[in-house]
C-alpha cells in the first residue's frame, strides 16, 4: 500500500503540469508602450524578434503556450505582456495597448480568434476593448458586444445592393 501511495505521489505532479503547445500568432499594436516597440517570442533556442506596428498586423510566429498562459518579452528580457490563449484557438491575433501606469508589464493584451473557421466571409467583427458594452451597426445589421468580447455583424440583403 505504501508503494502505491508513493507511486501516486510521484505521478500526480507530472500529470498536473500544464500542457505545452504552440499557437500560430500575429500581433497588432494600438499604441507603443514607452521604450517597447520590439518584442521577443521564445521559439526554440533562439528567440524571434518582432517589430510591432501600429499600422499593420505582423507576420505570424509559433508562440509557446503552457496550458493557456503565454508571455512575450520586451527589452532586457523582461515580460512585455502576459495573456491567456484558450485551448480552442489554433490561430490568434494578439492586440497590444499600453498598460495603465503602475502595471507590472508595459502592455495589456487582448486575444482574438484569428482562424477562418469562426469568421465567416461577408461578416465584420466588432471588437470591444473598452470597459463598457458597445453596439455597432452597419445598415440594418448590428451587434451588441460586452466589454472584452467580440461580436460579428453579418450583413443582410443581397450582395452589391
Amino acid at each position: 500500500m505504501k508503494k502505491l501511495a508513493a507511486l501516486l505521489a510521484l505521478t500526480l505532479p507530472l500529470s498536473a503540469a500544464p500542457e505545452a503547445r504552440t499557437v500560430e500568432t500575429s500581433f497588432y499594436c494600438f499604441k507603443y508602450a514607452p521604450g517597447v516597440e520590439t518584442i521577443q517570442v521564445a521559439n526554440g533556442e533562439t528567440p524571434v524578434q518582432i517589430r510591432l506596428s501600429t499600422a499593420n498586423i505582423t507576420r505570424s510566429v509559433r508562440l509557446p503556450v503552457a496550458g493557456e498562459e503565454a508571455v512575450i518579452q520586451g527589452g532586457n528580457n523582461q515580460p512585455a505582456a502576459k495573456f491567456r490563449i484558450p485551448a480552442k484557438l489554433g490561430k490568434a491575433l494578439v492586440v497590444l495597448a499600453p498598460a495603465p501606469s503602475g502595471s507590472s508589464e508595459p502592455y495589456r493584451a487582448f486575444v482574438l480568434d484569428y482562424g477562418r473557421d469562426n469568421f465567416r466571409p461577408g461578416t465584420y467583427r466588432l471588437v470591444n476593448v473598452s470597459r463598457h458594452p458597445v453596439r455597432g451597426a452597419i445598415g440594418q445589421s448590428y451587434a451588441e458586444v460586452k466589454s472584452g468580447a467580440t461580436g460579428d455583424i453579418e450583413l443582410k440583403g443581397e450582395n452589391g445592393a
